[in-house]
């Protein structure tokens, strides 16, 4: 189940807000200030994060700033009583997703955390689609460069076994040499290639 954060110096409202989440399915974490947000962001790695922005010590952009720069992918939304767009323009620019403006409809918050969670989802596929084709891409590298080496070896066998009794020494000598490189060249390798494989 999705885990969701809330932010906010007032016990009424986390409480309320709470009860809802739950109804819904969330699990919930709670913290009664901005330092206490960021910790439990640290401990917890929530889905998404109801920041207010008017706190003591530590106001919402604050701890915006501190969650985005090293959670950039989680979902944050501010909860705010302020109406001037300026403040509202401002969490934008920080990086928030949304914005609710007290008091909220059960609906309103239920809506607004589904459409984030949903991008959210729909980011981390992308990413997971890019990641398993660079993978792939990798594999079929490494395989062609195995192949390679094993086709050289086997080149350099072939020549010797059908044209032995018509070579020099000195030709035989360069072929064994190539061998003898290959083959090391592979074995010194393979366990790492293996690995990079699988």
């Amino acid at each position: 189940m999705p885990r969701i954060l809330i932010i906010d110096d007032e016990p009424r409202f986390i409480a309320l807000t709470q009860e809802i989440l739950k109804v819904y399915g969330y699990e919930v974490i709670t913290a009664s200030s901005g330092s206490e947000g960021i910790q439990k962001t640290q401990a917890h790695h929530p889905d998404l994060i109801l920041c207010d922005i008017r706190m003591p010590e530590m106001d919402g952009f604050q701890v915006l700033k501190a969650v985005r720069a090293e959670h950039h992918h989680i979902p944050f939304i501010f909860l705010t009583g302020l109406t001037e767009m300026r403040e509202i323009r401002q969490g934008m620019q920080l990086g928030a997703d949304d914005y609710l403006t007290k008091p909220f409809s059960p609906r309103d918050l239920l809506r607004s955390i589904e459409v984030r969670l949903q991008k959210r989802e729909a980011l981390d596929a992308a990413i997971r689609e890019r990641a398993e084709a660079a993978i792939q891409a990798l594999k079929l590298h490494l395989e062609d460069e195995m192949s390679s080496r094993v086709t050289s070896i086997a080149c350099s066998a072939e020549i010797l076994l059908q044209e032995y009794d018509h070579l020099e020494r000195n030709q035989v000598m360069e072929l064994l040499q190539t061998l003898h490189t290959a083959a090391q060249k592979l074995l010194h390798d393979y366990p790492s290639l293996r690995k990079r494989l699988d």
